[in-house]
Formats: C-alpha cells, sequence, structure tokens
C-alpha cells in the first residue's frame, strides 16, 4: 500500500448528539493539522471547531494509506455527513478528487493532474470532435441530430457534475 498526503473537507449538519461519535472517528482515523503535526487529539467540540477553515472541518494526513482516510470516510457516510477529499498524485497514481453527499451510492471520483485539473480520455473527446465535424457536413437532419446526440453522449460520459458539499453546521 503507498502513502500519499491527503486533507478531508467535512461539511453537512451534525447533530450535537453526533459531535462525540464524529471526534472518535476522526481521533481513531489519526490526522493532522495543517502544519502536519501529527495523529491531533480532538478532546472536545470547542477544539474540533478550532479547525473549521472557510466553513468546512479540515484536516490532512501527509502519508496516509492509498491516500484515503477509509474508516473516517465509512463512517461519515454511514451518518450522513458529507464530505470532499483530495489526495496528492505520486509516482504511477493520478491525483483524485472524490465526493460523497447523502443520497449517492457511493462517492464521485474524479481523476486529476497535480495542479487538480481532472483528466478527460483523449480518445473519447476525438471521438466527440469527429461527431461534430460529421454533424457539421451531414445532410439530413436525422444524420444531424445522430452525430449531435452521439457527440453530447460522449462528453457527458466523460464530464462528470462537479459537487459542492454544503459548509459545516451543528444543529440540535
Amino acid at each position: 500500500m503507498d502513502r500519499m498526503s491527503c486533507e478531508i473537507f467535512i461539511g453537512g449538519k451534525v447533530t450535537k448528539e453526533q459531535l462525540p461519535e464524529l471526534i472518535k472517528a476522526i481521533n481513531d482515523e489519526g490526522v493532522e493539522d495543517e502544519y502536519g503535526n501529527g495523529n491531533l487529539r480532538i478532546e472536545s467540540p470547542e477544539r474540533l471547531l478550532q479547525y473549521v477553515e472557510d466553513g468546512f472541518i479540515k484536516f490532512i494526513h501527509v502519508e496516509k494509506g492509498n491516500g484515503e482516510f477509509v474508516d473516517l470516510e465509512s463512517w461519515l457516510q454511514e451518518n450522513g455527513i458529507p464530505f470532499n477529499r483530495t489526495t496528492e498524485q505520486k509516482d504511477e497514481y493520478d491525483a483524485e478528487d472524490v465526493t460523497w453527499l447523502p443520497g449517492m451510492d457511493s462517492p464521485l471520483v474524479l481523476y486529476t493532474d497535480a495542479m487538480g485539473n481532472e483528466n478527460i480520455p483523449g480518445k473519447i473527446v476525438r471521438q466527440a470532435l469527429q461527431a461534430l465535424i460529421n454533424y457539421n457536413t451531414a445532410g439530413g437532419a436525422a444524420d444531424r441530430d445522430q452525430y449531435l446526440n452521439l457527440a453530447l453522449n460522449l462528453l457527458k460520459g466523460v464530464c462528470q457534475e462537479l459537487l459542492q458539499i454544503p459548509k459545516f453546521e451543528i444543529v440540535d
């Protein structure tokens, strides 16, 4: 298992009753702050709130197995708490941008380059471009519609909707 740097942003509504369990899940996972201070221990909700940045709870880890917060991410999904995790590119592994929102069967995983730009398969983009070229040269309306629909379906298959998690909020 390769070890990679990753960060997690936790958002959404968390009940006061869930806070102790969230803190335990964070402590059990082992997280670091933005300065790489390892294995932080969160002892209280007040301490947890010190790690809210731009409306999200934020933690990092400089060397997590596969660049994932496996147990914490599972706990968040089981408890309906949205998150976004980014994992740094390393060696033969692309960077990842992973988002989960309540109601999703599984997280949306986007593969990115080291700068956070999505990796889109060039072969599919070229097929879509060819369909658009064919659209421009097709004679009949039915042929044109066929090429346009092909291009749209190809691009929709590789261009995932970008998801935003809601800001962190403690509710009763």
